[in-house]
């Protein structure tokens, strides 16, 4: 399991959600559970190629669990917005109304891709505690913008669905 942003927790909450993890297994009658040992959790910019090798060499467990049902207007979801025309300082403005504003419901991220006016690139990735703009050259020409929030709720950019 590999465990991201994790330079932004303690190991407290690192072990919490270990814990975690094992309670929602167990929950749902798995016999999988998961030890330290098993999760990398490390700030991504510091991996080594010894940590890449580990993920790629790392496999999977096949486990049987029961599907519990639910609801799914009592879910999260992911909504996509592609090709958005809307300026940096828009979209700033626009992603920290969205995360305040609780008729917007719970946003738990914010991330995704705009093309500026020049041509350039510029990724969006905020969330209740960080926000972040940041300039960069995708490593693949991108051909559309996309942006995507993270959440529950009946709102979203300012427009009720």
């Amino acid at each position: 399991m590999v465990l991201s942003k994790t330079q932004e927790a303690s190991q407290e909450e690192i072990s919490e959600t270990l814990a975690h993890v094992n309670q929602t297994l167990e929950s749902v009658h798995c016999k999988r559970r998961f030890t330290r040992e098993e999760v990398l959790a490390k700030d991504w910019e510091t991996l080594t190629d010894e940590d890449f090798e580990r993920i790629f060499s790392s496999g999977y467990v096949m486990e049987d669990f029961e599907k519990k049902y639910f609801d799914e207007k009592d879910s999260f979801q992911s909504l996509y917005f592609m090709n958005m025309e809307i300026s940096e300082d828009q979209l700033k403005k626009a992603a920290e109304e969205i995360l305040e504003d609780p008729q917007c419901g719970t946003v738990f991220r914010i991330k995704g891709f705009i093309k500026k006016e020049n041509g350039d690139w510029v990724e969006l990735n905020a969330t209740q505690k960080e926000m972040s703009l940041q300039n960069f050259a995708p490593a693949v020409r991108r051909t559309a913008a996309m942006l995507a929030q993270t959440g529950s709720g009946d709102r979203y950019w300012g427009k009720a669905e």
